[in-house]
C-alpha cells in the first residue's frame, strides 16, 4: 500500500498525524520492516510537510551486538546502513541528526564488564559484532563498589569407563548414565546453586543497593538449546530441592501432566484399553506403584479393568483407584470436559497429587490444558473424545514467560533470555560449534552486482557444494561466515546477562582436553581471553576452577579507554539527589485480620474444618444465595457444597448451609440482601498519613445504600462470637475503619455506618463511631511504624 503511487492520498493522510516515529531493539528489524519505516518517514525529509507547527521526529535504539533473530529475518548490517541513510536525508534538509554511544551499564559489576571485554577484543570472538569496522566492545561500569566473581569450570569429560549396569535394563530408553558428562554438569551446577544460596554468595540488591545472600531467584542457567543438558539440569535441580521455575517452552502434549491426563481420558472412553488404564493407574491420579500393577496385570483373564474391580475388596489402594476410575468414567460420560477436568484436578485432588510428584513448573502444563479445553468448548460441541482429539491434533508449543525477577531458578536458552538479566548467570552449554548449516534451506541469497540500491537479492537453489558454481560457492561462504557471526553474538548476549556473578562451563562428548574443543566455540573464546588471568581454586562445588583476577592482566577500564573517548561528566553527577518522595504504603485490610482458630471439635469424631477454609465457603453461600428464593436456597446451598466441598462429610456440610440460610432469612440482615445491595464490592483508596500516603486494597462483603445513608457489613465466622461489637478482636475493628475511611470521599454528606454480622448466632452488630474512630488510629500508628 505505502509503495503504490496511486495510495498519494494515504501518504497526504499519514504526514498530517504521524509526528514521532519510534524504534526499538533496532538491531532485529528486518529489511521488510525497515522499508515500511523509510515510507512511513518519506515526507519527513521532503521539505514542508502538512503539518509545519512541530518537527517530526525518528527515534532508533539498538545494540548491533545483540542481534541474534536471523531467523525472523533480522540484519545488524542494516541498522547501521539506516543510520547513514537517515543522516544524509536530514542533512539534505537542514535537520540536526545525533547519534550518541551508549557504554555505559548500569547492570553488570565492573569485574564481570571487564571479563566481557576482555574476551570480545580479541579478534576471533569480535567478528561479526558490529559492520563498523572502528567498533570495540568497550564497557563504562556504574557499579564499582563490590568485586565481581568470573569463574571457568574445567569441561566435564566422559569417565573411563562406564559400568554396563549403571543403567537398569528396565530404565527408558532416553536414561543417561549418572556418569555421564551432562549430568554431572548438571549435578555440579546444582550443587554450586545451593552453596550460592546457602550463604556462599552475596550480591546487590538493585531496589536498595544492600548487600544481601543469593537467593534461587538470582541465578539463571542459560543453555543454546533445549536438550539433553538441559533437561539434566532441571532434574539436577529438583533432586536437589532448588526452587526451579521450568522450562521457558513446552510441548503441552509431550507434558507428562498432559500425557497423564490424555492416558486417563484414553482409559475411561475404551474400557478395553489396557495400556492406557496401565499409564494412568501409574500417573500421580492413582499414584500405584510397579508391583501394584504387576499383581493387576499379572495372570489376569480380563480387561485391566475387570481385574481391577475384582481386587478391590482384597486392597485398600485398588478400591480407592477403582472407585475413582468408575466415578471419573460416569461424569466423563456426561461432563463438559473443562468441568470433568475441574472435578478431577480440583474436588478429588489431583493437581495436588500431580505438583507433588512433578514439581510446581506442572502448574503451567496443567492451566494451560484448562484454557485449551475452554477454547475447544467455545468452537466445538463438548466431549471429552473430542476434546481429547482435539488436543493431540493441535501439539501446541506454549510460551512461558519467565519474569525479569522470579523466587526460583530459571533454566533459558539464550534466545528466551534477551531482555533479562540476574545477579548470577550459568552459562552451561559451551562447548558446541557454531551450526553447519546442513539443515538450513538450499535457498541462498546472492547479491547481484552492479544493480539498482532497491533491487531484491536473487535467490539460489543449492545442491551438494561439489556442484556450486562461483557464485554459489560465495553466497554458500556468506551464509556460513553470518551464522558463525550470530553464533558469536549468541555469547556476547550470554554474557551480558550477568549482574554480579559470571560462571562458563561445559561438557565434552570425547574424552579430550580444554585446547581440543572445537574451534570458535563459546568455551574456547571465553578460556582463550582469561584463562592467562585466572587462578586456580577449590570450591565447595569443585575440587578445582578459575577464577578471573583482571587486575593480574590489564588496568581498569576507565583507564584502558582512549582520552578523546571519554566525555564530560555530565551535570546530573554533581548535583543534589532530589528529596526522597514519601514512601507508599500498601494494605489489604482483609489479610491483616487473622482468622480465628477453631475452638471445639465436630460431634461424632467428624473431622474439624479448619477456620479459614469455613470462613470462605460460607463467605461464598452467602454471595451465591443471596438473589435465589427462600424456597430453593437449601437446595443450591447443598449442590454447591458437594460440588465445591465434596471431601467434607455430609452432616458439615448441611451445618454450613443451614448456618448461611440463617443469616440470610435474619430480620435484621434483610437490608444488606435486598435491593440496591451488593456483594464483594472492591474498594481501592489512598489515605495521607504523616509516614507517606497508604494505599488500601480491599473487598467489602456487602454494601447497601439508602437513603438514609450507606451501610457496609463484613461477614465473621467466629466461634463462638464475641459478646458484643466493643468486645471484637481490634483487628476486625480496624479492617472496619479502614473501610470506612475509604468509603468518606466516595459518599459525601451520607452516614457511613459499620456492621459486624457474626454467622454462628446469627446476630448483627452495629459497630458505634468513636469505637471505629479509635480503631482507625491504631491502624495508622501501626501502619506508619518502621
Amino acid at each position: 500500500l505505502l509503495t503504490d503511487t496511486a495510495a498519494a492520498w494515504v501518504h497526504y493522510k499519514l504526514d498530517s498525524g504521524v509526528d514521532h516515529i519510534l524504534i526499538d531493539e533496532a538491531q532485529d528489524t528486518s529489511p521488510e520492516q525497515w522499508t515500511l519505516i523509510e515510507k512511513l518517514a518519506e515526507e519527513f525529509f521532503a521539505g514542508r510537510g502538512a503539518r509545519e507547527d512541530r518537527p517530526r521526529t525518528i527515534f532508533a535504539v539498538g545494540d548491533e551486538k545483540q542481534s541474534i533473530f536471523s531467523f525472523q529475518g533480522a540484519e545488524p548490517a542494516r541498522f547501521d546502513a539506516m543510520q547513514r541513510n537517515f543522516k544524509q536525508r536530514a542533512g539534505r534538509v537542514a535537520r540536526s541528526f545525533q547519534s550518541e554511544e551508549l557504554t555505559l551499564s548500569f547492570r553488570s559489576m565492573r569485574g564481570v564488564l571487564a571479563a566481557i571485554d576482555t574476551v570480545f577484543e580479541r579478534r576471533e570472538a569480535h567478528a561479526g559484532l558490529t559492520s563498523r569496522k572502528d567498533g570495540k566492545t568497550i564497557h563504562e561500569a556504574i557499579r564499582t563498589e563490590a568485586p565481581a566473581l568470573v569463574e571457568i569450570w574445567p569441561t566435564e569429560k566422559p569417565a573411563a569407563e562406564v559400568d554396563a549396569d549403571e543403567i537398569a535394563w528396565d530404565a527408558p530408553f532416553d536414561a543417561r548414565a549418572e556418569s555421564s558428562p551432562p549430568v554431572v554438569l548438571a549435578q555440579r551446577i546444582a550443587r554450586a546453586v545451593r552453596s550460592w544460596i546457602g550463604g556462599g554468595f552475596a550480591v546487590t540488591d538493585r531496589r536498595t543497593g544492600a548487600t544481601r545472600g543469593a537467593r534461587p531467584g538470582d541465578v539463571i542457567v542459560l543453555v543454546r538449546r533445549r536438550g539433553v543438558l538441559f533437561e539434566a539440569i532441571l532434574r539436577a535441580l529438583k533432586s536437589a530441592g532448588i526452587p526451579v521455575a521450568g522450562a521457558d517452552r513446552l510441548d503441552l502434549v509431550d507434558h507428562i501432566a498432559v500425557m497423564d491426563f490424555l492416558a486417563l481420558a484414553d482409559a475411561l472412553l475404551l474400557e478395553h484399553d489396557d495400556l492406557a488404564l496401565a499409564c494412568a493407574l501409574k500417573s500421580p491420579l492413582f499414584d500405584l506403584s510397579e508391583d501394584d500393577l504387576f499383581e493387576l496385570a499379572h495372570g489376569r483373564q480380563g480387561t485391566l479393568a475387570a481385574a481391577l474391580a475384582e481386587k478391590e475388596k482384597s486392597n485398600s489402594r485398588f478400591a480407592e483407584a477403582a472407585g475413582l476410575l468408575a466415578n471419573w468414567r460416569e461424569e466423563a460420560r456426561r461432563l463438559r470436559p473443562f468441568d470433568f477436568l475441574s472435578r478431577v484436578l480440583g474436588r478429588d485432588h489431583g493437581r495436588e497429587r500431580m505438583l507433588g510428584r512433578l514439581g510446581t513448573e506442572a502448574a503451567d502444563a496443567i492451566d494451560e490444558l484448562l484454557a485449551r479445553s475452554l477454547a475447544y468448548e467455545r468452537n466445538e460441541a463438548p466431549s471429552l473424545t473430542g476434546f481429547v482429539a482435539f488436543l493431540r491434533r493441535a501439539g501446541t508449543e506454549v510460551k512461558r514467560d519467565l519474569e525479569i525477577e522470579s523466587e526460583a531458578v530459571r533454566v533459558m536458552t539464550v534466545h528466551g533470555v534477551k531482555g533479562l538479566e540476574a545477579p548470577i548467570v550459568v552459562v552451561a552449554d559451551t562447548t558446541g560449534a557454531p551450526s553447519d548449516g546442513r539443515h538450513d534451506p538450499k535457498l541462498l541469497a546472492l547479491a547481484v552486482p552492479n544493480s539498482p540500491p532497491d533491487t531484491p537479492e536473487a535467490l539460489l537453489w543449492a545442491l551438494g557444494s561439489k556442484s556450486d558454481s562461483r557464485k554459489l560457492a560465495e553466497a554458500r561462504e556468506a551464509a556460513r561466515h553470518a551464522r558463525e557471526a550470530e553464533y558469536r553474538r549468541l555469547l556476547y548476549v550470554a554474557l551480558t546477562r550477568a549482574a554480579d556473578a559470571l560462571v562458563v562451563c561445559g561438557c565434552d562428548s570425547k574424552d579430550q582436553d580444554e585446547l581440543k574443543l572445537p574451534p570458535g566455540c563459546w568455551y574456547r573464546l571465553v578460556y582463550d581471553a582469561l584463562r592467562e588471568g585466572c587462578e586456580e581454586q577449590k570450591t565447595p562445588y569443585a575440587d578445582k576452577v578459575w577464577r578471573w583476577r583482571p587486575e593480574a592482566l590489564r588496568t581498569a577500564p576507565d583507564e584502558r579507554a582512549p582520552a578523546e573517548a571519554k566525555t564530560a561528566a555530565p551535570d546530573w553527577l554533581g548535583a543534589n539527589a532530589p528529596a526522597a518522595r514519601p514512601r507508599r504504603r500498601l494494605i489489604t485490610p482483609s489479610l491483616a485480620s487473622v482468622e480465628l482458630g477453631l475452638k471445639r471439635a465436630s460431634a461424632g469424631g467428624a473431622p474439624v474444618i479448619e477456620a479459614r477454609r469455613r470462613g470462605e465457603l460460607i463467605h461464598k453461600l452467602l454471595q451465591l444465595l443471596a438473589g435465589v428464593g427462600a424456597a430453593e436456597r437449601g437446595d443450591r446451598a447443598l449442590r454447591f457444597l458437594a460440588a465445591s466441598a465434596g471431601e467434607l462429610p455430609e452432616a458439615q456440610r448441611g451445618a454450613l448451609a443451614d448456618e448461611a440460610m440463617a443469616v440470610l432469612g435474619h430480620a435484621d440482615c434483610a437490608i444488606l440482601f435486598g435491593e440496591n445491595s451488593r456483594a464483594e464490592v472492591p474498594v481501592i483508596a489512598r489515605l495521607d498519613a504523616a509516614a507517606g500516603p497508604i494505599e488500601i486494597f480491599g473487598r467489602i462483603d456487602r454494601l447497601v445504600e439508602s437513603a438514609d445513608g450507606v451501610r457496609f457489613a463484613d461477614f465473621k465466622t467466629d466461634r463462638p462470637p464475641p459478646a458484643s461489637a466493643a468486645a471484637a478482636p481490634a483487628h476486625y475493628l480496624e479492617q472496619l475503619a479502614l473501610y470506612r475511611a475509604a468509603l468518606a470521599p466516595l459518599y459525601r454528606g451520607k452516614s457511613i455506618r459499620a456492621l459486624l454480622v457474626w454467622t454462628a448466632l446469627p446476630r448483627i452488630d452495629a459497630v458505634p463511631g468513636p469505637l471505629l474512630d479509635a480503631a482507625y488510629q491504631c491502624a495508622i500508628g501501626r501502619l506508619e511504624a518502621p
